[in-house]
Order: C-alpha cells, then sequence, then structure tokens
C-alpha cells in the first residue's frame, strides 16, 4: 500500500504506452544489446511476452501443475475482503497483470467495500492488456480502468499517483517463476526475430533448466544444438553462438516466508502478514509503505 498526494488521473479506459516515445525505443534495443554481449548470454524476461507469448503463458497457468494459479485464487477469494478493509485504497495497480483473471476476486471486494476509484494494470503486451481492460471496464462500470502498456522493471514511474494506491504483485512473478514449458521460452527468440531482424534459428535450441540449491532457484536457459551465426538487423550486430553454448532466459526464484519478509523490510516495508492457501504450498505478502 502506497499513500501518495493526490493529482489528476487519465480518462476511464485510457492507455499509457510507455514506448511511445522516442527514447524508449534506443533503450529497450541497447538493454538487449547488453544482453547478448555478457556472459552467458541473456534475454531479459519482457521479451518472452508480445501477445502470442501472453497467450502461452496464460494457457500454462491453467494446466494442473501449475498450482500457484488455484493456490493464489484460494488466498484471494478468503482475503480480499480483509485487505479492501485494511488498506482502504481508493486505486489498485496490477504489476504484470496479464489477462488480469485472479485480480477479479481482489476487485470484486474492493468494489463491494466501495472506496476503490480507479484499477491501473500494467503489462508489457499491449493487445492481452486492452482486451482485459475492455473486459474489466464492462464489469465495473463505474470503475476507471486505465491501462499503462510497459515493463514493471522500467516504467513504474508511468503509473497513476494519488490516493492510497495497493500495488498488486501476483502470479510469484516476484520470484520470476513460470512453468518450465520450452514453448515459452523458445517464443522470446521468436520475438527477437519480428522485433529486431533477427535470423535465429530457433529450432536450434533446446530446453536446459539447472536448478540451484544453494540459492532455492531455477536458472532458466537454452542450449545451441549446433554452432550458429545470428545477425540482428536493427542493433547490427553479428552473434557466433557455439555448439553447447547456453542462453540464460530467467531465473526462478522459490521463497521462505522469513527470507522474502526480511527483503521486503530491506527495502522499506513495513509489515508481517503472510496469507497462505489450505494446502501450504503458495503465500501472499500483504506490506505497507508511506513513502
Amino acid at each position: 500500500m502506497d499513500q501518495s498526494p493526490s493529482t489528476s488521473s487519465q480518462p476511464a479506459n485510457s492507455t499509457n504506452s510507455a514506448d511511445n516515445n522516442s527514447s524508449a525505443r534506443p533503450a529497450h534495443l541497447a538493454e538487449l544489446e547488453r544482453a547478448f554481449g555478457s556472459r552467458p548470454r541473456t534475454i531479459p524476461p519482457r521479451w518472452l511476452y508480445d501477445e502470442r507469448g501472453s497467450q502461452l503463458f496464460d494457457e500454462i497457468t491453467r494446466l494442473p501443475e501449475y498450482y500457484q494459479t488455484e493456490a493464489e485464487r484460494e488466498i484471494l477469494a478468503t482475503h480480499a475482503t480483509m485487505i479492501a478493509e485494511i488498506s482502504g485504497a481508493t486505486t489498485v495497480i496490477e504489476l504484470g497483470s496479464g489477462t488480469s483473471d485472479k485480480t477479479r476476486t481482489l476487485l470484486d471486494a474492493f468494489v463491494a467495500h466501495g472506496e476503490i476509484r480507479r484499477f491501473c494494470p500494467l503489462d508489457v503486451s499491449e493487445a492481452t492488456l486492452l482486451e482485459a481492460s475492455t473486459m474489466l471496464g464492462e464489469r465495473y462500470p463505474d470503475l476507471a480502468v486505465e491501462p499503462v502498456v510497459g515493463d514493471f522493471t522500467r516504467h513504474l514511474h508511468r503509473l497513476p499517483q494519488g490516493g492510497t494506491r495497493l500495488v498488486a504483485f501476483l502470479g510469484s512473478t516476484i520470484g520470476n517463476f513460470y512453468l518450465e514449458e520450452r514453448r515459452a521460452f523458445l517464443g522470446a527468440l521468436q520475438v527477437i526475430n519480428t522485433e529486431v531482424g533477427g535470423n535465429i534459428d530457433v529450432g536450434n535450441f533446446e530446453y536446459a533448466p539447472l536448478w540451484d540449491d544453494r540459492e532455492h532457484r531455477i536458472d532458466m536457459r537454452l542450449r545451441a544444438s549446433e554452432a550458429e551465426r545470428v545477425y540482428l538487423e536493427a542493433l547490427d550486430m553479428t552473434i557466433d553462438f557455439e555448439s553447447g553454448e547456453e542462453l540464460r532466459v530467467e531465473i526462478s526464484t522459490k521463497f521462505r516466508r522469513d527470507d522474502l519478509l526480511e527483503e521486503l523490510h530491506a527495502a522499506g516495508f513495513v509489515g508481517d502478514d503472510f496469507l497462505v492457501d489450505s494446502a501450504g504450498d503458495f503465500g501472499l505478502a500483504l506490506v505497507c509503505r508511506t513513502h
């Protein structure tokens, strides 16, 4: 929860695109250039989620093996009214909102409580974001829905200010945990081909997850089966992948309750509320920051 001085907001159902200015695109490409120049080579996670990548991820979250979705939905259904009451938020912001599927449970409680005035979902996929925002606008006709197209690691400054804000960071996104599904990660290489004029042979890469027991995380990589030379036109950059060379896609961390709360407290948040599903597999931290 974040309390800020009141400022004017955008019209309901408007879209604030973080990539509409001339300086955003070069920074976007510079990020990718730095990532490919690192060792091990890296793809920033935002490249996973064009429209197709977002659709694939939504399908993955509906699989029985993906326990996080239903566990989190149970927590929200049980505690949403309490969250609305103790936060008193007039604005709810969701980072990495996607289809905002589970968020409806939270919004139902906030609307029933009667203090919420607007909902601001932020996501990198404009098509998915606008589709979800249209649906939410129809479901909550008295709620101002203000979608923001952007990356939550770079564009938080574009979120609306004013009133009391509750920021929802759902789906275990804080640990960048996504189901180890090959198609979603190969999709990132296809996005690069489309957006920066690359000629990556996506079939040359196999999925290679590594579990780091000390850090409690999965290091998700793609491994080149054969040597390959790649050219990225928008960067005017040639990359030589060696046979067996690995390309880091994402780090996925599993958290213990006390470790997560310790990190949040160190970042200036206060509170120890930790909401857990009935099986004890998944938890949501509810913390507050007043500056």
